[in-house]
């Protein structure tokens, strides 16, 4: 509280000229980790990334260490080790097995010279939705999905939207998303049948949300976005998230709001790994493809 009536003293004092002084603070390393990211979906092959921790500097590399193995386990089962690919310019370590329904999924990192790391996960299930309406207008088009919630149990959802087409195959019609670019959007508060502002109306790609104030009811949800490309479809990705996968997602997002702002609350991101840092998180989409009407 002091640093923040210095500052706003200072504001007010000399008005145009800023009130700032250089600081050194000796922050005591805790020597290098291992870091794991992996979020692991239903029915997808498992991609997780490793590197280390490392102090500040000007040459930041997120190399991969030494020597470094990934293990997968799945309830408890050794089921392999992860293959090095590159992928798009960037390095993934890859299972030849798609993740399963319910699954617990653990991954264990090792590397040369490195105390072994860990995190794992249970994959939730596929959240229960359908596509309502797609409406085409000059200004804004909307958009109108239903999620049927589980009760009794805690639910954490994240949607994204993305444009889509048809195309032609040889056992016919199949449809095309386009996952490059998810569409920015807003909801539609007075088209959302919560009753409450449950995701503000700023435009975004992304909204991350509990079930806390909905739980085991129907929620129909009303997307607002600017059409720029009139696409005839459109694909509303609804995705059930562990808890882990809620959490984490929950405070990179608060850390991206709050990215230089001197008055907010810091914002820790969250970590489950096991002598080490970084996320292994669990998830189960639901893809629809809806035509305008």
């Amino acid at each position: 509280m002091k640093i923040i009536v210095v500052i706003g003293l200072c504001i007010a004092i000399t008005g145009m000229l800023s009130c700032e002084k250089e600081v050194q603070v000796n922050i005591p390393y805790a020597g290098d980790k291992l870091v794991l990211n992996a979020f692991i979906r239903q029915d997808s092959l498992i991609y997780a990334q490793v590197s280390k921790t490392q102090k500040l500097s000007l040459n930041i590399q997120n190399a991969i260490p030494a020597g470094t193995v990934v293990q997968l386990f799945g309830n408890g089962n050794f089921i392999q080790n992860l293959v090095l690919k590159n992928i798009n310019g960037s390095n993934y370590f890859t299972s030849t097995v798609k993740a399963i329904a319910n699954g617990e999924y653990k991954l264990v990192a090792s590397a040369t010279n490195l105390t072994t790391a860990d995190g794992q996960d249970i994959l939730p299930k596929k959240p229960a939705c359908t596509k309502l309406s797609y409406i085409i207008g000059t200004d804004k088009s909307k958009l109108q999905i239903k999620i049927n919630d589980p009760a009794g149990i805690k639910n954490y959802y994240m949607i994204r939207l993305y444009n889509a087409d048809t195309s032609l195959s040889p056992i016919g019609p199949r449809y095309l998303v386009d996952y490059t670019y998810p569409n920015r959007f807003s909801t539609d508060i007075a088209g959302t049948n919560t009753g409450f502002d449950l995701f503000g109306d700023e435009e975004q790609e992304e909204i991350v949300f509990a079930d806390d104030q909905f739980n085991g009811k129907e929620i129909t949800i009303s997307l607002s976005f600017v059409n720029f490309n009139f696409s005839n479809f459109m694909a509303p990705q609804v995705v059930s998230l562990s808890k882990a996968a809620y959490n984490y997602l929950s405070s990179t997002n608060s850390q991206l709001i709050n990215q230089g702002n001197p008055f907010a609350e810091v914002s820790v991101i969250y970590n489950n790994i096991n002598n080490g840092y970084g996320i292994v998180a669990g998830s189960a989409d639901s893809l629809l493809v809806i035509k305008k009407q």
